[in-house]
């Protein structure tokens, strides 16, 4: 049986040109005119991100791999993405000078060895296993994030959700990563939670197929807990930002 024959709907026209669209994904959102600390601080910012890929990738690749230059195809993606985005950066930088020149002239390769090594040898990936003076920093900032942003969570649940049932594991997790911190300024939180984690996780785990809630005695301490917690978090108190210091010290010497 023959198909019935029908002028098409739509006829597609030529490709023209002047309709191409620019991919800008990774490029920053600032454009325009760009100063040279403009250039520095975004250079930082790409070499720390270059940085982190290089020890996750040891972290996850087994030896035998990266001892022969073999690395996942992820991380050659995020990694070449990166390089060429220094690239176009130095590019606004108006001083003739390679990649490697303008990281060594402002002193990154002190503060990122890993990513400088990696980027004058990619197949050497087994030679930046080591640690570095950034790793304290990066443990530690995650877990201040990780503190901040359970708190938050925390804090809107209760102020918006009718159904408190998870209260106890946020809770739980909440007091694990302010014990990780191992600040004296957390230690007042810790004790707190301490003081009132079973009578929580009991008033939750009570019988019954309703709806679990806190009482208002013990919503009010969690999220005075919370807030107060967010508040010295996003201070950024000299407790919590030691493990910056090093890194500081190491550019500023430059």
């Amino acid at each position: 049986m023959a198909a019935a024959c029908a002028p098409p709907l739509v006829i597609p026209m030529h490709y023209v040109p002047s309709f191409k669209v620019d991919v800008r994904l990774h490029e920053p959102l600032a454009g325009g005119e760009v100063t040279p600390t403009d250039v520095e601080i975004e250079m930082m910012s790409l070499c720390s991100q270059l940085d982190v890929l290089c020890k996750k990738e040891l972290r996850d690749q087994n030896d035998k791999k990266t001892e022969h230059g073999k690395v996942s195809s992820v991380f050659t993606d995020k990694a070449t993405v990166v390089h060429d985005r220094m690239k176009q950066l130095l590019l606004r930088q108006k001083q003739d000078m390679s990649l490697s020149q303008y990281i060594v002239w402002r002193g990154l390769d002190k503060v990122f060895p890993r990513a400088v090594t990696f980027l004058s040898q990619p197949d050497a990936l087994t030679q930046l296993d080591k640690k570095t003076s950034l790793d304290g920093y990066y443990q530690e900032l995650g877990c201040m994030n990780q503190i901040l942003s359970l708190s938050m969570q925390i804090n809107s649940d209760l102020h918006n959700l009718s159904d408190h049932k998870y209260i106890a594991h946020q809770l739980a997790i909440l007091y694990q990563s302010v014990t990780s911190l191992d600040a004296a300024c957390m230690e007042t939180y810790k004790k707190s939670i301490e003081d009132n984690f079973k009578v929580v996780k009991a008033s939750l785990n009570e019988d019954g197929d309703g709806t679990r809630l806190l009482s208002n005695q013990h919503r009010e301490w969690l999220i005075n807990l919370t807030c107060s917690i967010v508040q010295i978090l996003t201070s950024f108190p000299a407790e919590l930002t030691q493990e910056m210091v090093q890194p500081s010290l190491a550019l500023y010497q430059t």
